[in-house]
């Protein structure tokens, strides 16, 4: 019973201090990563914006909803769940290093849709590697496989698969005794090295090797028939503009493939290299600049993705202007309204000259508004 006794005391003791050693760790702010912090706030702001911005543009113009932009808008889809899920978590870490609060399921819930969101993306550009290669290399064989339904069907094939493949993430997630953080790594296991080196070819690895053969292919395949259509945009001025269009989609999406590898390239060097090298270097202060750089990169692939769109697609740089212009129109119209109103209290007898006027310049503004959107000076093919 004394031996029992003690035991039990010693555990709640230790139970005791650990709950107050955790208290400690998360009333302790370090602002040593203030300027980190400050630039990652701002930069996590103008992705939001930029990724959001693209959304509606998108979805209020009829034109740009076009089964070539379902992928682009899964991946800004992916982007802005990933700026989401990861930023404010990596903030609160840089400020407190060593505090989670929110409890197990909460850690393994936030990685989990943190993953999905990479796994969005990256296969998303993916499939549309493999959309672009039936479109360009098998040509007329492929215009089965390009209607709007088979590419929703291929965007949700994509969720289903970033879904599955993001549960070891989840399974994987776990906080330590003695620390409150949400982590995945665990130095100097087997199952860690090979959780690591799971993510690494199935989040990087092996897409961006399929999504470089099939763009080898297809520039293989235009550099070979460049002449013909050279010949063929000569005779023919709207296949021109076509080709012109999806030329730049291509690019717009080999530009934002090239970003991903570049931007998530320190992420996975850096855990790979903390589990080959963990008995050397781990609290090292180079460490923390590696982890610092691995984060901010990947969070600055996906703000920048918006941006390359808006720079590449003269659409959505158009659209973008009207919608800006649109807003200023309407603050301008309402504030002429207003002043119309209070100017019209004490003199009544303007009121139907202005309504006469209004009336008979609404037909000529609803006749330039449609001869703008007629199908003549669209073009219902690609939207870029």
């Amino acid at each position: 019973m004394d031996s029992m006794s003690e035991f039990t005391s010693w555990s709640s003791d230790n139970t005791s201090n650990e709950t107050n050693n955790w208290s400690l760790w998360c009333s302790d702010v370090d602002y040593s990563y203030l300027a980190s912090v400050i630039f990652i706030c701002i930069m996590m702001l103008m992705g939001t914006i930029a990724n959001i911005g693209l959304l509606v543009i998108t979805c209020l113009n009829k034109s740009l909803r076009t089964p070539s932009n379902i992928f682009l808008i899964n991946v800004i889809v992916g982007d802005l769940i990933y700026i989401l899920m990861r930023g404010p978590v990596y903030v609160n870490k840089l400020l407190q290093p060593l505090c989670w609060s929110a409890g197990l399921f909460a850690c393994k819930m936030h990685t989990y849709f943190e993953t999905v969101a990479q796994y969005v993306c990256i296969l998303s550009l993916t499939a549309l590697s493999i959309e672009r290669y039936m479109a360009v290399v098998r040509g007329l064989e492929s215009r089965q496989i390009n209607g709007r339904t088979v590419k929703v069907v291929g965007v949700l094939v994509t969720w289903i698969v970033a879904l599955v493949l993001s549960i070891p993430m989840a399974l994987f997630s776990y906080i330590p005794a003695f620390v409150p953080i949400c982590s995945t790594v665990r130095l100097g296991e087997l199952r860690g090295l090979l959780f690591d080196l799971y993510s690494f070819f199935t989040m990087y690895f092996v897409p961006l090797l399929v999504i470089s053969t099939l763009y080898v292919s297809i520039a293989m395949t235009l550099y070979k028939s460049s002449h013909t259509m050279l010949n063929n945009t000569r005779q023919d001025g709207n296949n021109s503009r076509q080709t012109s269009q999806r030329r730049r989609l291509a690019m717009i999406f080999v530009l934002i493939t090239v970003s991903f590898a570049i931007f998530w390239m320190p992420y996975f060097v850096y855990r790979l290299y903390k589990q080959a090298m963990h008995n050397y270097g781990r609290d090292k202060p180079h460490s923390k600049i590696f982890d610092e750089i691995s984060a901010i990169s990947a969070l600055l692939n996906a703000c920048l993705d918006p941006y390359i769109v808006f720079a590449m697609s003269t659409v959505y740089r158009k659209n973008l202007s009207k919608c800006c212009h649109k807003q200023s129109s309407y603050c301008c119209e309402k504030s002429e309204n207003l002043n119309m109103n209070n100017h019209n209290r004490g003199n009544n007898y303007h009121r139907p000259s202005v309504t006469l006027f209004t009336s008979l310049r609404a037909p000529q503004s609803t006749f330039v508004a449609l001869r703008r959107n007629s199908p003549s000076t669209m073009n219902s093919d690609t939207a870029l």
